[in-house]
């Protein structure tokens, strides 16, 4: 498994103001085929509570906003080690100007899918 940057990705949380961003813009990493796609925003919504506990442990570990962050927020709310982060895009909610992350990862059982 490759080691992921602790360094806060650029961009992590964009300004309303930056239009740029009124689309979704990759700031790290590639996509890959087969992999899976989740709005930071929708996992707050789907369960609040498992979402700030997952940020509160990923936060125990990495520094907020870098990938390796982003790898253990999505564990930690899935719960499954076997995530792995292969993109992040960031945007704002154009409905209300936070700002959003769009984050792209594989799962051990992607890896088996043709066996």
């Amino acid at each position: 498994m490759k080691t992921l940057s602790t360094q806060k990705t650029p961009n992590f949380s964009p300004h309303c103001t930056d239009r740029r961003f009124a689309t979704e813009r990759l700031i790290w990493g590639q996509r890959k085929e087969g992999d899976h796609g989740v709005y930071s925003d929708r996992l707050s919504q789907w369960d609040y509570e498992k979402d700030k506990l997952a940020r509160s442990k990923a936060s125990k570990k990495f520094p907020y906003g870098s990938p390796a962050w982003s790898q253990e927020f999505l564990r930690q709310y899935f719960d499954d080690r076997s995530i792995e982060l292969t993109a992040i895009y960031s945007c704002f909610h154009l409905g209300n100007g936070f700002p959003i992350q769009a984050f792209c990862y594989l799962q051990k059982e992607d890896k088996n899918d043709d066996i």
